[in-house]
């Protein structure tokens, strides 16, 4: 079970409680989505994964937002997403309308692919092949 503070990412065994590891994120840590055998975060500068051991596994910049749908991660950045599979394979990547505080986007995954919804109440929709 992972456990995400302001400044921190903890690891606690699902039998008795005891944390396994913690993992201090140098600014912020926020929106934890559970990637295979670890977790990926929301940090102020990107996504990272941390592995099972609390190890990084890999770090996107640039990255606001994560949505976890059908074995799928979508990684939402600057005019761009990014589907990973489980393994952290990028599936596809597609082109996204830049997002800003005035005009900000909600989005949407599911098995078969993600849907974006804008400020004006249109959505876009994205699916596999």
């Amino acid at each position: 079970m992972f456990v995400v503070g302001p400044t921190d990412v903890d690891s606690f065994d699902v039998t008795d409680g005891e944390r396994v590891w913690r993992y201090g994120v140098p600014n912020s840590a926020s929106s934890p989505v559970a990637l295979s055998d670890g977790v990926v975060v929301l940090t102020n500068g990107g996504a990272q994964a941390l592995d099972s051991a609390g190890r990084t596994r890999w770090f996107r910049p640039g990255v606001y937002g994560l949505t976890a749908a059908g074995g799928h991660l979508v990684c939402w950045g600057r005019g761009q997403a990014e589907v990973l599979d489980s393994s952290s394979t990028v599936v596809t990547t597609f082109t996204i309308p830049e997002q800003t505080l005035a005009n900000p986007h909600r989005f949407l995954a599911d098995a078969d692919g993600v849907s974006l919804l804008d400020s004006s109440w249109s959505f876009t929709r994205w699916g596999r092949g």
